[in-house]
């Protein structure tokens, strides 16, 4: 699992794994594609098998880690590359293998706007003041029209 799918390059993210043996070398691996897409929040570790083909490359930056006692493990990986930046994590003697994609992008780059942006917003607050304008004039325009009824109490 890590921290983030989504980073800018020059980023940390935290890396935590759990199945592994107590102790155990874990040896956590990044691997760079090319520019990525997709992803965002928290980001589920899957089965290696699950990484598409050609997506790692040849650019590849590793470390090892000790896993704790009850088989788990956390590190801090940055992440220098824009693209697609693969993150696997292999025991040395259980050979549980476990990895997951995190975007890599260009500082500066905006992020991708989901429903919540400004312009929807803005949107809702046009139309809740525009029925709520609406609303007074019709107010008013009751009032008003009771004052010229005759017989009419105000």
């Amino acid at each position: 699992m890590v921290s983030a799918g989504t980073v800018f390059a020059g980023e940390e993210v935290d890396v935590t794994g759990q199945g592994y043996g107590a102790g155990e070398d874990v040896v956590v691996e990044v691997g760079y594609g090319g520019s990525g897409g997709g992803g965002g929040g928290a980001a589920e570790a899957a089965p290696v098998a699950a990484v598409p083909a050609g997506v790692l490359s040849q650019r590849r930056v590793s470390q090892t880690v000790a896993a704790d006692t009850l088989g788990g493990f956390t590190t801090t990986i940055q992440l220098t590359r824009v693209g697609t930046a693969v993150i696997t994590a292999t025991g040395s003697s259980t050979r549980r293998t476990a990895s997951v994609t995190v975007t890599v992008l260009e500082p500066g780059t905006m992020l991708p706007v989901t429903s919540s942006s400004r312009f929807n917003m803005s949107t809702m607050v046009l139309v809740g003041g525009a029925a709520l304008a609406l609303g007074a004039v019709l107010v008013l325009l009751s009032v008003l029209r009771r004052r010229r009824v005759p017989g009419a109490q105000a």
